[in-house]
């Protein structure tokens, strides 16, 4: 199935300098323009306020809003400074979220941003299987291959910015990752950390395998300089869009069968503590433990012993593996005799995994769309993209 641009969800934040929280509200507030936004506060040094927007997918609809939107941020920041420039400083960037599920392909685009407009701050939800890791990955090496090339298509501030670290060093270890908790934790080898990469994905829910989330979350691009400017936020947006559909629609085969060989998680699954993940940490080893062995440890009784299998059972599930990661071990197995006693059957969670799995994989070489981060782009958007290289190599 092919991805278009227009089925991606996406969500934008701007940073500000000089306009506090307060003024931007009540400026909204007094022309009941209030809806589908919200504006808060950041921590990041120079930055006063942050305007994030509800979901949207690129769109007539989500096209005039965010227009609209910064019109009014303009408006606000010449009846405060003395110039729209004056919101902006180096501290200040433009986040784009890009949904780590695109929406159902029966939703109408429009009608999906209009729904969302009118919920926010509840999210509006009508989305489809989240992408594929293999595709994420491929979105992220590609970024970090071409890490130099992108800083000279944004304001020389953002590179090697402690806000916004770039990749280029990581190339490997993106291309080593073998799943979004590893691909996560790769982000985190920049010196600012893992939230403050050019790419993070702190707010995808599979990054962190014992909160209890919602599967849709995003994956966040920080690079980009503090504009009010709509062209450059809307080509931004776009520029990254076109990652993500170049490498679904040119670069993977989405419907490939393979046998996948997997670890299963040796950090916590569960509240680092809390009797559910010891009694998992006890049972993957060689040997697993019996439900004796977990009543010592955990005081819990046989009957909470179970129960606390179904639960690891289920966590497992929801990180992806099958119900044979978890083997049950019956009196025999164990050395025992039946009669023994049913607190000598024993558990054990393998630690890795073998299972038939579908799901997207990269194209053979020979058929496989090139990886440049131009590739996709139409004439015009690459045409404008070497205008802004050459505004700052000037």
């Amino acid at each position: 199935m092919t991805l278009e641009n227009r089925k991606m969800t996406f969500g934008i934040e701007w940073e500000f300098g000089q306009i506090s929280r307060a003024k931007f509200e009540r400026y909204f507030q007094d022309r009941n323009f209030t809806k589908g936004f919200t504006v808060d506060t950041d921590a990041s040094s120079g930055v006063t306020a942050e305007i994030k927007t509800c979901p949207l997918v690129p769109c007539q609809t989500s096209r005039e809003f965010v227009q609209n939107l910064l019109s009014h941020i303009n408006a606000i920041a010449r009846q405060e400074c003395s110039s729209v420039d004056d919101i902006v400083n180096t501290g200040c960037g433009v986040h784009v979220h890009i949904g780590n599920a695109p929406i159902n392909s029966n939703v109408d685009p429009d009608e999906f941003c209009r729904a969302s407009i009118e919920a926010w701050p509840r999210i509006h939800t009508d989305h489809a299987m989240p992408f594929d890791f293999e595709i994420i990955r491929d979105v992220v090496w590609r970024y970090a291959r071409m890490q130099s090339i992108i800083n000279t298509m944004l304001a020389p501030s953002r590179t090697e910015n402690t806000m916004c670290w770039g990749l280029s060093n990581l190339v490997d270890q993106i291309l080593g990752a073998r799943d979004i908790q590893e691909l996560n934790r790769a982000l985190g080898e920049t010196p600012s950390g893992g939230k403050f990469s050019a790419i993070t994905m702190a707010h995808d829910p599979r990054s962190y395998p014992n909160r209890e989330q919602d599967r849709v979350g995003t994956i966040e691009f920080r690079q980009h300089h503090g504009t009010s400017d709509f062209e450059k936020s809307w080509k931004w947006l776009e520029f990254i869009c076109n990652l993500f559909t170049h490498t679904h629609n040119e670069r993977m085969s989405v419907e490939a069968s393979r046998t996948d060989v997997r670890e299963t998680p040796s950090d916590d699954i569960f509240r680092r503590g809390s009797r559910n993940n010891v009694q998992y940490h006890l049972i993957r080893s060689n040997s697993g433990a019996t439900t004796r062995d977990i009543m010592d440890v955990t005081g819990r009784s046989e009957q909470s012993v179970r129960r606390g299998i179904s639960e690891i059972r289920d966590r497992l599930e929801q990180l992806g593996f099958d119900r044979s990661a978890l083997v049950t071990h019956d009196q025999i197995a164990n050395g025992h005799r039946y009669g023994d006693g049913t607190d000598l059957n024993g558990y054990q969670v393998l630690q890795t995994v073998e299972t038939q799995v579908s799901g997207a994989e990269l194209l053979p070489e020979n058929r496989r769309g090139i990886d440049s981060i131009f590739a996709g782009l139409s004439d015009n958007d690459f045409e404008w993209w070497q205008g802004r290289i050459a505004h700052f190599a000037s």
